[in-house]
């Protein structure tokens, strides 16, 4: 069903859910309640970065060239001939 949905899931069916449904499924593994792991455990890596206004601006700018210019439409137009 969520491939079909290609995972696509509105605050309905977040309000519809199983509660119980992942208690069954670590059930069926063997465990008896779900388990927790530490960030350790799962190597989830929390990076904290600090954006300033000039990184941002940047970012925004760099994005705008990307999106806007096309090197390859710059010899289309001959001042000199």
């Amino acid at each position: 069903e969520a491939r079909e949905r290609e995972f696509a899931w509105t605050w309905d069916d977040c309000a519809d859910i199983d509660m119980n449904e992942l208690a069954r499924y670590y059930k069926g593994l063997g465990y008896d309640e779900i388990p927790t792991f530490s960030p350790k455990d799962t190597n989830v890596v929390e990076i904290e970065t600090k954006y300033d206004d000039e990184m941002i601006t940047m970012a925004a700018f760099e994005h705008w060239m990307d999106e806007v210019y096309n090197p390859e439409d710059e010899d289309l137009y001959f001042d000199d001939d």
